[in-house]
């Protein structure tokens, strides 16, 4: 809702006319008064409807009734403490200011001989200074296919669908390209995939055309789109939105984003023939850290004057994230406030300027914070939770607020150093106290990388460590954790040992997680187990014998399970089975034997030995000569055959008879 010199639509202020001492008859008078005008400002509006173009008064006409009655307001206000008429005539403005602008759809122009005008350039959108050691990317996305504004009231929607992008938005600009005759017809939002609503514009521009044709809304921008001086058919190359952009910090900008268009009035269309997002992302949440700084020294609000007061910040991080400002104003007719906070690096930003009509004290607690209302689609007529939209009451406090600049202008810069806080009275007849101020800065910064050392190999079959392992980068303090062999422990603090189990060669995963936050970073290396080196430990061979059954056992050590034996020169008879050289030699004499050993590993080990095989032969008893026969000898030899041969005869004769 655009800005004026002092009124949104809100009850009417007449708190402050009530506390004025005038005799009796005045504040009658007043009173009748007031009753002749709403009851014909409702007549009005139930003719006409309340989103109606007024019957033969045409909107232009309108908008420049609206800057006559606000300039004949203020001009009215420094003299309402002491001059009744000037009262009477104040409240009567008002009221047929606030009908007028319920008619336009909520429309309050802009009094241009009250704004400062900035230099008028073209702006090239820039995000901001990213943090340390953070390094966003940015894209551009278009949607180019036109849609049509229709002659209000009437709502039209556009989408662009953002994939691949860095799933932490460090910084969104819009820009539009809308053609539409009497640009107060048009409130502006823009919807993120997480549902975030911000408001762009609304009912700013006045009766002015094409001004929103190729304008950059960037939080970064010179000018303010409430309190930009527009002309017709010039475009505003840049704007501060209503709403900061920076609402959408942090969130993944991946998915659809939604530009919704409302005219609130009859008689005017358009087209919004393209537009586009410039995204500036981050890979991961960077590492935040936020601190709260306050001045409880009070400062007099001077009348129609410049009030300043200022807050030392030390000690927080090198790049702001995020600021909320609160303030504790104690001042009557709220209107008359205008406050900027201006940075150590010199960049102001706009919180108020003339919003909150005649209500006294609204800013007294209030949170100035860029979040403040993530929701507050269009249409509507009044948003609470943004400066220049809020139905304030008097006394009562408008907490929390979107400032009317966007303190997303502040990301990047270095908070350290002094912060200051104007507030100007830009009106006589009020006067107040800023009781006290604080700021909560939230910094950021991406830490280094994080890097874990990587252990040195163990071996299977033999004690490893304790080692304890190392990790830079990231953020301290760190845990660890891994898979690991059968044998070995890792503590949470990096310590590893144990011995590791044969059979367990490999690579073992050990992850390091840092304490970043919202997200952890983890880094892997890698634990390599290694067999020993593969020996045959056999260093002789016993001795065999020629015919009998022979056993000689293999021994190794190292290398990986299973494993594979050979031998050559063995004498015949003899052969190697398993880890064993067995069978029966058939010769005998000494053997050279080269035995050879493979593993099962990968790449597979092999040991070699030469050992001497002796075999002996069996011991045969010598057979010893008979002496020769004499003659006699031979001649008793067959005598005594005979007789046996005769007795043999004899028996079997025997045995027959």
């Amino acid at each position: 809702m655009a800005l004026n010199s002092f009124h949104q639509v809100s009850p009417s202020p007449r708190a402050w006319l009530l506390a004025l001492q005038f005799p009796s008859f005045v504040r009658k008078r007043v009173s009748r008064l007031l009753r002749k005008v709403a009851v014909s400002g409702l007549m009005v509006a139930v003719v006409l409807g309340s989103h109606a173009q007024p019957l033969g008064v045409d909107k232009a006409q309108i908008n420049t009734r609206m800057l006559e009655l606000s300039t004949l307001m203020r001009d009215l206000k420094p003299r309402l403490a002491t001059d009744r008429d000037a009262a009477i005539q104040y409240e009567s403005a008002d009221l047929e200011y606030r009908n007028l602008s319920a008619l336009m759809g909520g429309d309050k122009p802009v009094v241009p001989e009250f704004v400062p005008r900035a230099a008028r350039t073209n702006f090239l959108k820039l995000a901001p200074s990213s943090p340390p050691l953070c390094t966003p990317t940015a894209a551009t996305y278009s949607q180019t296919t036109p849609v049509a504004i229709p002659t209000g009231p009437g709502v039209v929607t556009s989408t662009i669908v953002v994939s691949g992008a860095n799933p932490w938005i460090w910084d969104v600009d819009l820009t539009t390209f809308i053609q539409h005759t009497f640009a107060a017809d048009l409130d502006i939002t823009i919807t993120s995939p997480a549902g975030t609503v911000v408001t762009l514009t609304t009912d700013n521009g006045a009766g002015n055309d094409n001004v929103f044709n190729g304008t950059v809304w960037d939080d970064s921008a010179p000018e303010t789109a409430t309190d930009y001086v527009y002309a017709n058919n010039v475009v505003a190359p840049s704007l501060v939105p209503e709403e900061a952009l920076s609402a959408f910090v942090g969130e993944n900008p991946n998915g659809t984003w939604t530009i919704t268009i409302s005219d609130d009035l009859a008689g005017d269309g358009g087209s919004l023939d393209s537009w586009s997002l410039a995204i500036s992302a981050l890979p991961t949440a960077p590492q935040v850290q936020t601190v709260t700084y306050a001045q409880n020294t009070p400062t007099a609000i001077a009348d129609v004057a410049t009030s300043s007061s200022t807050l030392l910040v030390a000690g927080a991080g090198a790049s702001i994230l995020d600021v909320k400002v609160t303030t504790y104003i104690q001042h009557t007719f709220s209107a008359d406030l205008d406050i900027t906070l201006v940075s150590p690096g010199g960049t102001a930003v706009t919180l108020t300027t003339d919003n909150a009509a005649g209500n006294d004290n609204v800013f007294n607690g209030t949170v100035w914070y860029d979040k403040a209302n993530p929701a507050g689609q269009v249409p509507y007529t009044t948003n609470d939770g943004l400066a220049s939209d809020h139905a304030y009451v008097n006394n009562t406090l408008a907490s929390p607020l979107v400032p009317e600049g966007a303190l997303g202008a502040l990301m990047g810069q270095d908070p350290n150093g002094t912060w200051q806080l104007n507030i100007t009275d830009d009106l006589a007849g009020d006067t107040g106290l800023l009781t006290s101020w604080s700021l909560e800065v939230t910094t950021a910064t991406c830490p280094s990388p994080l890097i874990a050392s990587t252990p040195g190999p163990a071996v299977a079959g033999s004690a490893y460590g304790p080692v304890t392992l190392s990790a830079t980068g990231g953020v301290a303090p760190y845990s660890w954790s891994g898979s690991l062999p059968s044998g070995m422990s890792l503590t949470s603090g990096g310590q590893l040992s144990g011995t590791p189990a044969l059979g367990s060669e490999g690579n073992y995963t050990v992850t390091v997680t840092d304490s970043h936050t919202p997200t952890a970073n983890t880094a892997d290396v890698t634990l390599q187990v290694t067999a020993a080196t593969l020996a045959i430990t056999t260093s002789s061979l016993p001795d065999a014998s020629w015919g009998q059954p022979y056993t000689a056992a293999l021994m190794s050590s190292g290398g990986t399970p299973t494993y594979s034996w050979t031998a050559s020169g063995l004498p015949a008879g003899l052969s190697v089975s398993g880890n064993q050289i067995v069978g029966t030699p058939s010769e005998s004499g000494t053997f050279t034997v080269t035995l050879t050993l493979m593993d099962s590993g990968s790449p597979a080990q092999s040991a070699t030995a030469i050992l001497d095989l002796a075999v002996t032969a069996v011991v045969v008893p010598s057979v010893q000569a008979v002496p020769a026969l004499g003659e006699a000898s031979l001649v008793l030899l067959a005598l005594l055959a005979a007789a046996l041969g005769l007795s043999q005869r004899r028996r079997s004769q025997g045995n027959a008879e």
